[in-house]
């Protein structure tokens, strides 16, 4: 074998012990996220300016997909959560008691320090009220999640 194919194997042999760390099913485990997370957002771009924050009730559940539903001062809050690892995707929207959509903030990738922090980019869109569907403003903004120590959601 030459030093051309010593070369190569040794670079396989990396990326392949590499990927089996990092690229499994499971590569990272981090602490259950459960309860009522209070958000922060802070504007990065867009034309919504600052955003009411609205409590997010976060559990993946036992599958690590989870839709939770809350009436709020009359409108619908439904908060979808996809927790797998150390990442965390949510979905919130709220509707108005008249079943149209007043906004809408996801957040794809949102990354999980602890049981009680996560932080990340969101979206957030605002619909107009008296036309559905019809976008108010836009905005991209850096969120985190904060879990005060008394709002945990009970365990199963």
């Amino acid at each position: 074998m030459g030093l051309r194919e010593k070369l190569i194997s040794a670079a396989l042999a990396l990326v392949s012990s590499a990927c089996f760390t990092a690229c499994g099913p499971e590569a990272e485990t981090c602490d259950r996220i459960v309860g009522t997370y209070q958000p922060i957002y802070v504007m990065r771009s867009g034309n919504c300016g600052p955003i009411a924050p609205t409590s997010l009730p976060l559990d993946g559940g036992d599958s690590g997909f989870k839709t939770t539903t809350v009436m709020e001062f009359g409108r619908d809050i439904v908060t979808e959560v996809v927790h797998k690892g150390c990442s965390l995707r949510v979905k919130q929207e709220i509707m108005a008691k008249n079943g149209m959509r007043e906004s809408t903030m996801t957040g794809s990738d949102m990354a999980v320090h602890n049981s009680k922090q996560l932080s990340g980019q969101v979206s957030y869109t605002r619909f107009t009220p008296t036309m559905p569907q019809q976008v108010a403003c836009e905005g991209m903004y850096e969120a985190q999640f904060t879990r005060p120590d008394s709002v945990v959601a009970p365990t199963n």
